[in-house]
């Protein structure tokens, strides 16, 4: 056999090869494809706790996933997920009487935010029982251990926190209680109050969202008498403006897509913001947590008697995950860095991580 012959045929060859070693199957494709992900449920019951309920959940990446929320026996708890399949519980300092945690938020595995709020004793009555108050809280994590921030003032319980940059971050919780820190110190902060405040007996800063350019923050106001109205407003130029209102309806939170599309989640599903309206695209559920890239978000949420719901957009469609069902289970919040996707949820009085890839 001549050389020129050999090499055409050892061509032809590793071609066939190579084509026989691909298939529909393989983990390329299905990466690409959420709608494709394997699930698997990990259940967070805290040893000697009734009950465990974790509310948000934030991750640097796949590895170095956070979760946060309550414990009935008086401590806020977080649990971290670094790839090695376990979920690890992390032992924060101390704070107060007791202490709970809201919103966990960050930026990379040494700058880790999270927020809620302590019970400080303040005095006693004549005949010696406590009054407490309860009082802002963040913690922060620089790599090495949590550590409790001094806050300038006093405020209420914290139940949001987001992030542009490090240097430009916002937590906000009851009672109007907002607060930015530049990347030195932190400072409170307020919102014009869009009707007296007479008709309305609190202020609850309920979500935020943005980008390097424009703050959006969700604003809850009940009314003295009956029903509430929810309040969207914008910081720009280091000003905030009310942009919109809507009475009644509840709405969960707020979130800015990459590619700058504005969506808010409630008990009407999901809403995109279409110029100066809000569109419905996605209702009949209770949607309770959004996250994603430009053209693959989640959204999760239940309906009815508490029956779970996963969603996906890939751009084109919205799709519903109906192979996954967790009888009972309410979903609240949702992390994905577009190539795995975690969701924390209430089942009973434990709380579950769905996790797919």
């Amino acid at each position: 056999m001549n050389k020129q012959l050999f090499t055409f045929l050892s061509l032809v060859l590793l071609f066939f090869c190579l084509v026989c070693n691909r298939s529909p199957s393989q983990p390329e494709e299905k990466i690409n494809n959420p709608r494709n992900y394997t699930w698997t449920v990990d259940t967070l019951a805290y040893p000697g706790s009734f009950q465990t309920q974790m509310r948000c959940i934030w991750g640097s990446s796949a590895k170095d996933v956070y979760v946060v929320g309550h414990n009935d026996g008086g401590s806020g708890k977080m649990y971290r997920y670094t790839g090695d399949g376990m979920w690890h519980h992390i032992n924060l300092p101390k704070i107060g009487h007791w202490f709970d945690l809201s919103a966990v938020y960050g930026f990379a595995e040494n700058d880790v935010w999270t927020v809620g709020y302590s019970r400080e004793l303040i005095t006693r009555d004549s005949t010696g029982r406590g009054v407490y108050e309860n009082r802002s809280l963040i913690f922060h994590y620089d790599g090495v251990q949590w550590n409790e921030v001094d806050l300038p003032e006093w405020g209420n319980m914290l139940e949001s926190i987001w992030g542009s940059a490090p240097d430009d971050i916002w937590a906000g919780g009851i009672n109007g209680t907002l607060f930015h820190y530049n990347g030195s110190f932190w400072e409170k902060d307020s919102l014009p109050k869009p009707i007296p405040e007479t008709h309305v007996f609190f202020y609850n800063m309920v979500s935020i969202t943005g980008n390097f350019d424009i703050t959006y923050l969700l604003q809850h106001a009940p009314f003295d008498n009956s029903g509430s109205r929810y309040y969207f407003y914008k910081n720009s130029y280091n000003s905030w403006t009310l942009i919109d209102s809507t009475l009644y309806t509840t709405r969960r939170g707020i979130w800015l897509s990459p590619n700058d599309e504005l969506y808010t989640i409630g008990s009407g599903g999901v809403y995109r913001r279409n110029n100066s309206y809000w569109e419905n695209i996605l209702g009949n559920f209770k949607a309770l947590g959004i996250n994603g890239t430009e053209n693959d978000i989640f959204v999760v949420g239940y309906s009815g008697l508490i029956n779970e719901k996963i969603y996906h957009f890939n751009g084109t469609d919205w799709w519903q995950y109906e192979n996954i069902s967790i009888q009972g289970a309410e979903l609240l919040d949702i992390w994905t860095d577009g190539r795995e996707v975690f969701i924390v949820g209430y089942l009973g009085n434990n709380s579950i991580i769905l996790h797919g890839k």
